[in-house]
């Protein structure tokens, strides 16, 4: 089942800012009282970006809640109206600053492989961060079984290939799951 309850950091002008927590029933809402918003340990460890780092990306996101930050819980319905008020992606992007709106549009590219899992807005959505998605073949091949839909299947088709030669040239230390078969009793597989 989908989470309808989501808790949003808000901004010091009270619009929903960033989403810091979701779950399923009311009975399992949990209550923030000094919220702050976490880009997550993988980010942490693997995010990269020429406009700045995950350290800072978190700052700001943090500073622009204000002294005092303050998170509110919404019952939401993706089919409701107001779903407009919410930022699509988790977190806002709009921004003044063209630095952070580089820096959040990077990081949104970056976690494309588990953006594509949720419903977007509309296909555009998904033929953006599809893009994004296919340049990291590994964490594409680990997750696209898990994607509503694709748009762009010779892009997948692409990046699961990739995965399964930067797997074979890796050797055991990367794990991609997927259903690799040998040809001709050759060491090296192909993906289907």
């Amino acid at each position: 089942p989908a989470d309808h309850y989501e808790c949003w950091m808000l901004s010091d002008s009270g619009a929903p800012l960033a989403l810091i927590d979701s779950c399923v029933q009311e009975a399992e809402i949990v209550l923030h009282d000094h919220p702050i918003w976490l880009a997550g340990s993988k980010a942490q460890q693997q995010f990269k970006s020429a406009h700045g780092t995950i350290d800072e990306l978190t700052a700001m996101v943090n500073q622009a809640a204000g002294k005092k930050p303050l998170c509110r819980w919404f019952q939401r319905d993706m089919q409701q109206t107001n779903s407009s008020q919410f930022p699509a992606l988790m977190l806002s992007t709009n921004w003044l600053d063209a630095s952070i709106v580089a820096l959040i549009d990077d990081f949104l590219h970056w976690q494309a492989p588990w953006l594509l899992q949720l419903p977007l807005p509309d296909n555009s959505y998904r033929a953006r961060f599809e893009q994004h998605c296919w340049q990291q073949p590994l964490a594409a091949a680990e997750c696209y079984r898990l994607f509503p839909e694709v748009l762009d299947t010779d892009g997948l088709r692409i990046a699961r290939v990739k995965a399964g030669l930067l797997e074979g040239s890796r050797g055991a230390s990367v794990k991609t799951h997927e259903p690799f078969y040998r040809a001709n009793n050759d060491e090296k597989g192909y993906c289907i």
